[in-house]
């Protein structure tokens, strides 16, 4: 698990350099964030259609707010494909 960790705080560092060449990194980041924990969201609001759920963890959390929407895709194949 901590290499787990370890890996998302390089992937986190390099979110972070790729916001901060924008001309507004403060608001490239939240929205980021914001669209990310939206889609974890949606996808267990509609885990009653799909029954697909992604439990609500630090990890889900960390991994929707840092990347985002591929974040939560990625989060999902991995559910479906791995049973992770």
């Amino acid at each position: 698990m901590t290499g787990l960790w370890v890996i998302g705080g390089i992937i986190a560092a390099a979110v972070l350099v790729g916001a901060c060449l924008t001309r507004r990194p403060v608001r490239s980041l939240c929205g980021s964030a914001l669209e990310g924990i939206c889609a974890l969201a949606a996808v267990n609001v509609f885990s009653v259609f799909s029954g697909v759920t992604l439990g609500v963890t630090t990890f889900s959390l960390a991994v929707s707010c840092v990347l985002g929407i591929p974040g939560v895709a990625t989060l999902l194949v991995m559910q479906v494909l791995f049973g992770l």
